[in-house]
C-alpha cells in the first residue's frame, strides 16, 4: 500500500477563488480552532491526482487515474486543529491512524500513525478591484515549518515490531503558500475556500505540448 501523501497548507494555488466571500477581522480569525471539514483536491489535464475528504473524525485518501478512483485509505482523526493568532503566526496539527496488511516479504497487520505539525505566518489580501475583492475577504498562509513524525507498528507471527521515523522541512519568509477566499467568518466558524490553476507549455521543433494541474479547497474551521 502506497503511504498517503497529503498536505493542504503547502499547495501553491495560482488563480483566484470565485466563490462568494465574506470579510473577516483580525480578531474574528484569531482562534484555536478545530477542523471540522474538509477537502482537498490535485488533479492533472489527465484526470490523474489526488484527493482527500475528511470531517473532525475521519479522513478519506484517494489516488485518481484518468478520472477514476483507483486506491482508497479510511482513516480515524484523532486531532485536526488549526490556531490562527493575532500576531500574525498560525500553527496546525493534523493527527491520524489507519490500518492495512502486508502480504511481502511476510504477512503483517499493520497500524501507521502520522503526526503532521506546521506552523508559518498569515495575513489578509489587499484589495483587488480587477478581480472584484474587498479589504479582508481573502488571507493567505506561509508555511515555515512542516514535520511530519510516523510510527508503524506491525504484528507479524505474535511478534511486534515498532518502526518511527520523523522529517522536518524549514522555509524562508516567502516559502510554501496557500491563498483562501473567506466564505464565511464569525467568532464560532470559519469557512475557507481555495480554487487555482497552474498551465506550463513548452514548444519543440513546432509541436507545443501543455500541461495542467487544478488545485481545489475548502476547510470549515469551528471554535474548540
Amino acid at each position: 500500500m502506497k503511504k498517503p501523501v497529503f498536505n493542504l497548507a503547502v499547495i501553491c494555488l495560482l488563480a483566484y477563488s470565485v466563490t462568494s466571500c465574506g470579510k473577516s477581522s483580525v480578531s474574528k480569525m484569531s482562534n484555536k480552532w478545530n477542523v471540522t471539514s474538509y477537502t482537498a483536491s490535485h488533479i492533472n489535464n489527465d484526470n490523474d491526482g489526488t484527493k482527500e475528504t475528511g470531517t473532525s473524525t475521519t479522513l478519506i485518501f484517494s489516488e485518481i487515474y484518468g478520472g477514476v478512483t483507483t486506491e482508497t485509505t479510511n482513516a480515524s482523526v484523532n486531532e485536526n486543529s488549526f490556531t490562527i493568532n493575532k500576531d500574525g503566526t498560525w500553527q496546525s496539527k493534523k493527527d491520524y491512524t489507519y490500518s492495512y496488511q502486508t502480504i511481502y516479504p511476510d504477512t503483517a497487520d499493520v497500524t501507521n500513525n502520522t503526526v503532521i505539525s506546521e506552523s508559518g505566518t498569515w495575513a489578509f489580501v489587499g484589495t483587488n478591484k480587477t478581480e472584484d475583492f474587498k479589504k479582508n475577504e481573502r488571507v493567505v498562509f506561509y508555511t515555515l515549518s512542516s514535520q511530519e513524525d510516523v510510527y508503524l507498528t506491525s504484528i507479524s507471527g505474535g511478534t511486534t515490531t515498532n518502526d518511527n521515523s520523523s522529517s522536518l522541512d524549514t522555509y524562508s519568509t516567502g516559502g510554501p503558500s496557500i491563498t483562501y477566499t473567506i466564505k464565511e467568518s464569525s467568532a464560532k466558524k470559519l469557512v475557507l475556500s481555495s480554487d487555482g490553476e497552474n498551465t506550463h507549455s513548452d514548444t519543440s521543433n513546432g509541436n507545443t505540448n501543455t500541461n495542467s494541474n487544478t488545485d481545489k479547497g475548502e476547510m470549515t474551521l469551528e471554535q474548540k
